[in-house]
């Protein structure tokens, strides 16, 4: 016999689930970003006294 509430929480995880994707995926892309502009500095840094 099924339980009324399995499958909300099936739904409800699953949701829980796709958001924390979008978070992850958000951080990652600010950390690539920090991480180039880093870069950018760096070289600018080197190369910017000609």
């Amino acid at each position: 016999m099924r339980r009324c509430g399995a499958r909300p929480l099936m739904k409800w995880s699953s949701s829980l689930a796709r958001r924390c994707m979008a978070v992850a995926k958000e951080q990652r892309t600010r950390l690539y970003i920090v991480r180039k502009c880093v870069l950018m500095l760096l070289s600018w840094d080197k190369y910017g006294e000609q």
